[in-house]
C-alpha cells in the first residue's frame, strides 16, 4: 500500500470502504448511512473542497449519545459486520488524518487521528481484505 501514491492510496481504501459500508447498511441501516456520510466528506476533501478535521473526527470520537450507531457493542454477535465498521472508522481516521496535517496541523489533532497515519496502513490492508482491498490491489497491480 505504501507502494500506491498519494490520491490512489486513499481512493483504493475509500472503495473498499464502500464496500464495508454496504454490509453496514444491509445489517444496521442507520449505521451504514452514518458510516457512507462519513466516506462522502472523505472523498470531498480529497476532490478539493473544504472539510473541516473535526467533521472527520466526529466518527471516530463521538460519544455513543451524539452517535450511537457506530458502537462497536452493535455488533458484538456479528464479527464480520464489526471487522467491516472498524474496517470502515480506520479508513475516515485515516484520511483525517491528513486533513489534520493540512488544515490544523499535527499539534492539534485528536490522539485517535493522530494514531491513524500511516503507521496503520498494515492494518487497514489486514481489515480491509474482506472488502476487495488486496496486497496485490495495494502495490498498483
Amino acid at each position: 500500500m505504501n507502494a500506491l501514491p498519494w490520491p490512489q492510496r486513499p481512493e483504493a481504501l475509500l472503495s473498499a470502504a464502500r464496500m464495508a459500508a454496504e454490509r453496514l447498511r444491509v445489517v444496521r441501516e442507520e449505521t451504514g448511512a452514518v458510516c457512507g456520510e462519513g466516506l462522502d466528506k472523505c472523498e470531498r476533501w480529497l476532490a478539493g473542497e473544504t472539510v473541516e478535521p473535526a467533521e472527520l473526527a466526529w466518527y471516530l470520537d463521538a460519544d455513543e449519545e451524539q452517535n450511537p450507531w457506530l458502537r462497536e457493542s452493535l455488533f458484538k454477535d456479528d464479527p464480520e459486520t464489526l471487522r467491516a465498521l472498524v474496517f470502515v472508522t480506520m479508513v475516515i481516521g485515516y484520511v483525517a488524518h491528513f486533513v489534520y496535517v493540512q488544515v490544523a496541523g499535527q499539534v492539534q489533532m485528536p490522539e485517535s487521528i493522530a494514531e491513524a497515519g500511516e503507521g496503520i496502513v498494515p492494518d487497514l490492508v489486514a481489515y480491509g481484505a474482506p472488502f476487495g482491498l488486496t496486497m496485490n490491489l495495494c502495490r498498483g497491480s
